[in-house]
Formats: structure tokens, C-alpha cells, sequence
């Protein structure tokens, strides 16, 4: 599969920004609905052109080729068959080009339903951060007991472990823009807590 982009464009497809590649004809996602920057994969001259947004190929427009898959792509979205079909095309390369495991999950259907899958997307990466962070506790734990046993440890350090060891696990998302919470709030839609779930790259502190 040949895969190329507008040499204007290139460098942002391997920002932090996360990013979503739209396949095919898709209705229902207006523009800020969740702070993903949209890619749309289109057939061009024989191959395949990632654009981003709106925009289209100038004529004449110089062309780069992608060698390696774009950075923090969330997921490929189609509509229709056909779009499916590109799509599973696109992943075919990433996963040569790439790896193994490493190309994005697959939505099919209307904006609710890729929606909705960000959302559990979010979600379990949530409950994975959770996770980790309890991995730490429990090693810090170990790690002061085993310290404890063989060499006298400075009060620093001992308050230092305590303080890592007993203090609650605390989620924060960090972006380049307006801070985010993990808390649902009653009163938010699902593309308002996709909006705030799904902002950037997750850090444990």
C-alpha cells in the first residue's frame, strides 16, 4: 500500500496531538465534539492520501511518502463497506510497518458509535492506570520493608516512601491546553465526557 501526505502536513501526524482517521463518507461528528484532530484517508493517484481536516491536495502540491505509521491515532473510523475496506488496507500497512499490535482500533458506524467506543477506550485506560498505580504502591511497600532490614535508612528517605506508599492514587491528564478531571459530572453527555477522558497522553503522579 502506498501511503503519502502533503510535506505541509507531515510533521503534525507525528505531534502528541491524538488523532482519529476518518475512512470513507462519515456524518454526525461536528468540528470541537471531542478534541481529536481528524485525518481522512482518501484514494489519490493510485494510493492513498492522509489529509488532515477539510483540506484538500493542491495541484502540484509536494508529496511525502509515510514509512512509519502516524503518532497517537486513536482509532480508524468508516461508514460504509467500502470505507471498511480501505481501512482494513490501511491497518494491513500498519501492522507491516509498525509491528505487531500496533495499529488502532477499528470503528464502524454512525459518530454515537465511535463515540461511545472512545468513551470505553478511555475507560479501560483509566482502570489500567489504576491498576499500575496500585502495582507501585505495593512495591514502594516492599521496597521500605526490605530496605528496613538491611541498612538503617535516613528519616528522609522513610517519610518520603510513607508519604508515596499512603497517598491515594490521583489521575491527571495533561494536555497543551485547559485542564481535565476524571470525574463524570450527572449533568455531561457522552461527547462531553469523551471531550475531557480523552485529551491527551495519561500520567500517574
Amino acid at each position: 500500500m502506498k501511503l503519502s501526505a502533503p510535506a505541509a502536513q507531515f510533521a503534525s501526524l507525528y505531534d502528541g496531538t491524538p488523532k482519529i482517521i476518518v475512512v470513507g463518507a462519515v456524518t454526525g461528528l461536528e468540528a470541537g465534539t471531542v478534541p481529536l484532530r481528524l485525518l481522512r484517508l482518501v484514494r489519490h493517484d493510485g494510493g492513498y492520501l492522509l489529509l488532515s481536516g477539510d483540506t484538500e491536495p493542491e495541484e502540484g502540491e509536494a508529496l511525502r511518502a509515510l514509512a512509519i505509521p502516524p503518532a497517537a491515532v486513536r482509532a480508524l473510523w468508516s461508514g460504509d463497506e467500502a470505507a471498511r475496506r480501505d481501512a482494513e488496507r490501511l491497518l494491513g500497512w500498519w501492522e507491516e510497518a509498525g509491528g505487531p499490535d500496533s495499529a488502532p482500533p477499528q470503528m464502524a458506524g454512525d459518530a454515537s458509535t465511535l463515540l461511545r467506543g472512545l468513551l470505553a477506550q478511555a475507560f479501560g485506560e483509566i482502570d489500567g492506570l489504576h491498576r499500575r498505580n496500585a502495582g507501585l504502591q505495593q512495591t514502594l511497600s516492599t521496597l521500605r520493608e526490605e530496605w528496613g532490614r538491611s541498612a538503617r535508612l535516613p528519616p528522609e528517605a522513610v517519610e518520603l516512601l510513607d508519604a508515596l506508599r499512603l497517598s491515594p492514587p490521583r489521575l491527571v491528564f495533561a494536555l497543551p491546553g485547559p485542564a481535565s478531571f476524571t470525574h463524570i459530572r450527572p449533568h455531561e453527555t457522552g461527547p462531553d465526557s469523551v471531550s475531557r477522558l480523552l485529551l491527551g497522553k495519561n500520567k500517574v503522579y
